[in-house]
């Protein structure tokens, strides 16, 4: 069964001042693509340089698509986009590449990649520095 542990934060209104409080996620350390590989290894018959050339391939050919203004539909995970991040101008004819600042990549999981996060009747708790003691590994089960 997953748990995912949150916080209790307060946001203020920008119109009227208004304070009201939310949960937000108690993120952990990243997990990077090594130990997803790992467990990728566990939970499979493939061998980990096998994983390792495939996962390599997939950012290979995920980052050739990006660059070229593609946006990727990997059903069941979800899908991936880019949107530009730019400053604007009075009229067209004075807008120009300079105004662009920056490239934002996103992604939108698909309902069946939540339905499956879902699906070990997920409890929602509460964070203490106690609760922290028992983070648990995934087991892909």
């Amino acid at each position: 069964m997953g748990a995912l542990y949150y916080t209790i934060i307060p946001r203020k209104n920008p119109v009227n001042k208004e304070v009201k409080y939310y949960a937000q996620v108690k993120n952990y350390t990243p997990i990077d693509k090594n130990k997803i590989i790992e467990l990728a290894e566990k939970n499979s018959n493939i061998n980990r340089t096998i994983l390792e050339a495939v996962f390599s391939a997939w950012e290979r050919a995920m980052a050739n698509y990006f660059t070229r203004g593609h946006n990727m539909q990997l059903w069941p995970l979800g899908s991936f986009y880019s949107t530009i991040k730019s400053r604007g101008a009075i009229t067209p004819e004075d807008f120009s590449a300079g105004n662009i600042r920056g490239l934002k990549m996103n992604f939108v999981a698909s309902p069946a990649l939540k339905h499956l996060a879902m699906k070990e009747n997920m409890s929602f708790k509460l964070y203490t520095p106690k609760a922290d003691e028992g983070e648990e590994e995934p087991t892909g089960e």
